[in-house]
């Protein structure tokens, strides 16, 4: 998450002047077109377009390169209905923590997941922001001015944290663990941890 010179006009102004006797009329130089934003020096590369938001690598960094069991306190944890312990997995593209009852049953849970592309991830965060915009089952967490942009949606129980920067590839997912069985209060309890969560996640971290 590129301008080149034409050069046809003076292409033609050449082979006119060849065929005949007198000198073909200079060219018009051609109107300078509307772009996106241009490099300032011929050859290089346009300015790039940036994610909105105030993006802070290091805070970024700290987070995601931080396994999630060890993102909150365990006074935090407690406050949200969870266990201060939770179980930790890692795989060649994500880093997990499930969050259990006493009976084994799946809580909460959070990761960092690697995207395929930072261009893929970026287009996911601008969909998401837009789909917050105009449905109401999009829910975005904060005005999304720092470092990261989050919007949870209600349906799935899942909430994805984006970093505002066109250049990462990883984001910060978030399951509410919501299922078939669950009653509306249930589900009401369910989607506030959720969000309880980011706040304090995003809160902790100052994202």
């Amino acid at each position: 998450m590129r301008l080149t010179a034409s050069i046809c006009a003076l292409l033609l102004a050449g082979v006119a002047a060849c065929g005949g006797s007198e000198p073909a009329a200079p060219a018009e130089a051609p109107a300078t077109p509307e772009a996106a934003p241009a490099a300032t020096e011929p050859g290089q590369p346009a300015t790039p377009v940036t994610a909105t938001g105030s993006f802070d690598w290091d805070k970024w960094a700290s987070v995601v390169n931080e396994n999630p069991c060890s993102w909150l306190s365990a006074e935090d944890l407690a406050a949200l209905g969870l266990p201060a312990t939770g179980d930790a997995a890692t795989t060649a593209t994500e880093t997990s923590c499930v969050w259990k009852d006493a009976d084994g049953a799946q809580l909460f849970s959070a990761n960092v997941v690697t995207w395929d592309s930072a261009e893929n991830l970026a287009g996911e965060r601008a969909e998401q922001v837009k789909l917050a915009a105009e449905m109401g089952g999009f829910i975005q967490v904060g005005d999304g001015s720092g470092t990261v942009t989050a919007i949870y949606r209600k349906s799935r129980g899942s909430l994805v944290i984006f970093p505002n920067s066109d250049d990462e590839s990883a984001a910060i997912t978030l399951n509410a663990k919501k299922t078939a069985r669950d009653d509306e209060a249930a589900k009401a309890a369910k989607d506030e941890r959720a969000l309880a969560f980011t706040t304090k996640l995003i809160e902790t971290y100052g994202l």
